[in-house]
């Protein structure tokens, strides 16, 4: 049997993330239930920006993870899992210059492979669910985008089979939520740090006053932000404060 987990496949839906929102309203299903389809119609990605995905040709995935031991300050810890999960299914495929850019996807070289999307279900100050909306550039070649873009096969020359690689990310990432629910956290951040996107170089980034600064990126602390050293101090940055404009 290829999938341990219980999962619902949907040719075309129009985000894995709102099934799977709607799915847990319904029914309670358990710690790593799988939804993944062929083709989403209203894909998006962090901030509602869209995902693009032909038909078939990636893989288009929401997990349910039910961290409930998991503390409110403590949310950014399953990006931190969620992208040590598909760092390790890409690199055991042998992709080079894989790193994980902060605060949600996954570069190979300068090219964007796979992108995550997190939403939460919280119930008072507990921690109910977590819907984990993961997009991996499989097979497809080309994209009608602006931004730069990469595919496995790209990288690797070679068709995959989006299935096994589905069951291979699963496990990967069930194994990360385990370390979660049972050991210190603090090897899981310097892991993520480890294969941090730009760390220890000099970037340029734009604040939300649009303002063009120059810095060293240093990494990314426990709660999830940004850490960028300046000529004179260090500048702290939550999700959506800061963009990140290339490396010098």
């Amino acid at each position: 049997m290829l999938f341990d987990f219980d999962f619902i496949h949907v040719k075309e839906i129009d985000s894995t993330n709102n099934f799977a929102l709607n799915y847990i309203t319904k029914t309670n299903p358990k710690d790593g239930f799988c939804i993944f389809t062929d083709y989403q119609t209203a894909g998006k990605g962090q901030y509602g920006r869209q995902w693009e995905s032909n038909s078939g040709q990636n893989l288009l995935c929401s997990i349910i993870l039910k961290p409930s031991n998991l503390k409110i300050e403590n949310l950014f810890e399953l990006h931190v899992i969620t992208s040590l999960a598909i760092f390790k299914t890409l690199n055991d495929l042998s992709i080079k210059e894989l790193k994980i850019k902060w605060p949600n996807d996954i570069f190979v070289g300068n090219n964007k492979i796979a992108g995550i999307l997190i939403q939460n279900v919280i119930r008072g100050t507990k921690l109910v669910s977590s819907i984990i909306g993961i997009g991996i550039n499989v097979n497809q070649l080309q994209f009608n985008t602006n931004n730069l873009v990469s595919s496995i096969k790209n990288e690797i020359g070679n068709d995959i089979e989006i299935r096994p690689l589905l069951a291979i990310l699963h496990k990967n990432l069930m194994y990360y939520n385990d370390i979660l629910k049972n050991t210190i956290h603090d090897q899981l951040l310097k892991e993520y740090n480890d294969h941090l996107y730009n760390k220890n170089m000099e970037i340029q980034f734009k604040t939300k006053t649009d303002e063009l600064r120059k810095g060293q990126l240093v990494g990314v602390n426990t709660i999830g932000q940004l850490i960028i050293y300046t000529v004179d101090k260090l500048l702290i940055f939550d999700f959506g404060e800061v963009d990140i404009i290339y490396v010098k």
